[in-house]
């Protein structure tokens, strides 16, 4: 846990806001959606 949280600021200062922007907003529509299908496949 802790390398992985020490290698991205590296990559993230080396890398521009924008291309670092990019993933996160990829990754956080992906990740809602399974949450709520998850909780809905539950009930």
């Amino acid at each position: 846990m802790s390398q992985i949280f020490a290698r991205q600021p590296q990559k993230i200062s080396i890398n521009s806001p924008i291309t670092t922007a990019r993933p996160i907003k990829k990754i956080t529509p992906i990740v809602p959606p399974i949450n709520f299908n998850m909780l809905i496949s539950f009930y």
